[in-house]
């Protein structure tokens, strides 16, 4: 599986501190180590989530169009069936008409529940990921401040 940009920049930031001198005190290296630990732990599961509400609102997608061509079908099929030009065809060809505007309705209405789903779920995703990103800006900040006030 391809690292994606945050795990990347962990990642150097944690080879730049274990490679570093020692100009910190252990105790604080030890620190921002776990610190960066936790944070990378964390960071998978949310990038596993945001790939999984897209595979799910792909999944409910597929469904809903999937349903409306059977229903479709059907009420095509029903149509078909029903040629004669006498009142029974006539009640039949506005069933048929009146089954397929509710399936194409029904389809509409679950697409857009799917949309709004998903979008809600992938905006709780990105804030999570955003929350990272905050933490991790931090832990550089403090890191590069440390280093700074080691290095005059």
């Amino acid at each position: 599986m391809k690292e994606s940009r945050v795990e990347e920049l962990i990642a150097k930031l944690y080879e730049m501190i274990e490679d570093a001198p020692r100009i910190f005190g252990g105790s604080y290296r030890d620190k921002v180590l776990d610190l960066l630990d936790e944070i990378k732990s964390d960071i998978p599961g949310e990038l596993q989530m945001a790939k999984e509400i897209v595979s799910k609102r792909e999944a409910i997608l597929a469904a809903a169009q999937k349903e409306a061509d059977k229903t479709r079908n059907l009420a095509q099929e029903y149509a078909r069936q029903l040629v004669n030009e006498n009142e029974i065809s006539a009640e039949a060809r506005r069933r048929a008409a009146e089954t397929l505007e509710k399936a194409e309705k029904n389809a509409r209405e679950i697409r857009r529940a799917a949309a709004v789903y998903c979008d809600d779920t992938m905006r709780r995703a990105e804030q999570a990921l955003a929350h990272i990103g905050k933490e991790l800006g931090a832990a550089r900040q403090q890191f590069n401040e440390v280093a700074d006030e080691n290095n005059q």
